[in-house]
């Protein structure tokens, strides 16, 4: 990292190809641009208190993500909802515990 004139700061960034795609360099280097531009303009504060994440991305990870319910039928149990569903994918995964899978079959 380098500083020119006050105003300015230049990273040059290096990193294996293999590892990471571009897309995942250009949202880290948006979390440090978001860090440094926090910083700046809040010095005081510890960089424990800055946030990473853009607010766009924010909202997205904590608001559209887990944006997760989902219209069911009122009036149906829990073990009726199970058994519909075992019905219509019949070769799926049921049920899942620790490392065990279970498969139903009709």
């Amino acid at each position: 990292m380098a500083a020119y004139g006050g105003a300015e700061l230049a990273l040059k960034i290096k990193y294996d190809r293999l590892q990471f795609d571009d897309s995942t360099i250009t949202r880290m280097l948006g979390h440090i641009q978001t860090l440094l531009e926090t910083q700046a303009a809040n010095p005081c504060r510890s960089l424990a208190e800055l946030p990473q994440l853009a607010a766009r991305e924010r909202y997205q990870i904590l608001v559209e993500w887990n944006s997760t319910e989902t219209n069911y039928p009122k009036d149906a149990s829990l073990h009726r909802l199970f058994d519909a569903q075992v019905e219509s994918t019949p070769d799926s995964v049921a049920v899942v515990f620790e490392d065990a899978e279970r498969r139903t079959t009709l």
